[in-house]
């Protein structure tokens, strides 16, 4: 990876991770005593997710073209604070609106959806410490076991598109 496409990588990463604190930090208020409407709590695990999404697009072309990972570190640790406080971005009365995809199980089974975004954050956290040693191998490695909680929650929680 060029240096103008290492400062991207940090760029984006840097970014997201400012983007998401932001989004998980409200879902934190949004848990307690804070009423927001259904429809801005579905849009925001969305937005969360597109941007999650596209810090994984740039991760994975960085795996592909064996490039300079360091610069990833915050990006990871940014979705690792996401997915410790995704479930709680999904209280009764927002199953449906705003083109939400999920799927009922992830209110019926709130519990085993709570675990899978625990998941997630675990192996976000191990991806960002990864990230840090600059290990592009064991990066590969990691990216790949958090795209495997990531599967596994969407093909449990989320309606196929």
């Amino acid at each position: 990876m060029t240096f103008v496409g290492t400062f991207s990588a940090m760029r984006t990463g840097i970014a997201a991770g400012v983007m998401l604190l932001a989004a998980s930090a409200g879902g934190i208020a949004w848990a307690g005593s804070v009423s927001v409407p259904a429809d801005q709590l579905i849009e925001t695990r969305q937005s969360g997710q597109d941007v999650v999404y596209g810090l994984i697009s740039t991760m994975k072309a960085a795996v592909e073209s064996k490039g300079d990972v360091k610069g990833f570190a915050d990006g990871a640790g940014a979705m690792s604070r996401w997915f410790a406080n995704f479930a709680s971005l999904f209280p009764p009365g927002t199953e449906t609106g705003h083109g939400t995809k999920v799927k009922p199980e992830a209110f019926s089974d709130a519990a085993g959806f709570a675990k899978a975004a625990a998941d997630a954050s675990a192996a976000a956290k191990a991806l960002s410490d990864t990230a840090k040693t600059g290990d592009q191998a064991a990066f590969a490695e990691k990216f790949k076991a958090l795209g495997g909680t990531c599967g596994a929650c969407h093909k449990a929680y989320k309606e196929k598109t």
